[in-house]
């Protein structure tokens, strides 16, 4: 994964504009529920990782396995 360190901002940047694109298109009732539905469930996991690379990043990980003698 690190040659494609460079690219990820461009690649998130692109993939943003896509997804910007997207969103103008009018769609019917059902699959904008599903979509809706879907989107929901991205944004939940989406969270939930956001939470534990916080914790990575605050050092929780590495206090948690020094109080507990995993290290």
């Amino acid at each position: 994964m690190p040659a494609l360190g460079p690219w990820l901002p461009a690649a998130t940047l692109a993939a943003g504009a896509v997804l910007a694109l997207l969103s103008w298109v009018r769609l019917a009732e059902v699959p904008r529920a599903s979509l809706r539905r879907t989107l929901n469930g991205v944004e939940i996991v989406a969270v939930i990782a956001l939470c534990a690379v916080l914790a990575w990043a605050m050092g929780l990980f590495d206090l948690v396995a020094r109080l507990t003698g995993s290290i």
